[in-house]
């Protein structure tokens, strides 16, 4: 297999690259828009495994800024009052990954109502789940896969039929670049899922497309 990578400004953290802003506290939908910005988007840590990569790499001291907290992938949909993560999937509730509120009543996050619904993670709170409002201003980092050479989706196209001056990336070579022998069209992570020409007979993934009922 080959090694994971990561991009130019990356870190590899776990199964994830994970890029840390320096550039000081933004809101939520600040934060969104610069991990966009920058070919990624808020973590989203849907297994232990994730958590547990992210919250060890964010627990290192590094000042007390940072420390104050980073905000997630996950918000609290206030027409349906659900939390999700950016990908649509479910955000899991209680243990082991939302933190539990100091006092008496030592009442589980996330505990803001429908005033308070974008997550995020604090050292106060052992980098633990937590909500607060959405204009409020913590530090990003940034989640994108790793570059390891997969291909994650694939698709067939007719030689001809495609622009001859799609790009596969900003700074890469044009494609198609290999015509006549690369035949069928992809979509590759490496080159930020811009098109690029791929053997017919490989093997990738694939999504489909239909029409609406």
């Amino acid at each position: 297999a080959v090694a994971a990578d990561c991009p130019e400004g990356y870190e590899v953290v776990g199964s994830k690259c994970i890029h840390r802003y320096t550039g000081g506290y933004l809101t939520y939908d600040e934060a969104a828009t610069y991990c966009y910005q920058n070919f990624g988007r808020l973590p989203v840590l849907k297994d232990c495994a994730s958590f547990t990569d992210v919250a060890n790499y964010v627990n290192d001291g590094y000042t007390t800024d940072f420390n104050n907290g980073y905000w997630l992938g996950a918000t609290n949909g206030t027409l349906t009052n659900v939390w999700q993560w950016s990908d649509g999937a479910a955000v899991q509730m209680g243990a082991p990954y939302w933190a539990r509120n100091a006092g008496e009543n030592l009442e589980t996050e996330p505990a803001g109502g429908t005033g308070q619904n974008c997550a995020y993670v604090e050292r106060s709170s052992g980098w633990l789940f937590r909500d607060n409002s959405c204009p409020s201003t913590f530090y990003p980092f940034c989640s994108r896969p790793s570059v390891d050479g997969e291909l994650l989706f694939c698709f067939e196209a007719l030689e001809g039929n495609l622009d001859s001056k799609v790009e596969r990336s900003s700074s890469g070579p044009q494609e198609p670049d290999n015509p006549g022998k690369q035949n069928c069209l992809e979509l590759n992570c490496a080159w930020m899922y811009r098109f690029s020409s791929a053997w017919c007979s490989d093997v990738r993934r694939v999504i489909c497309e239909a029409d609406p009922i």
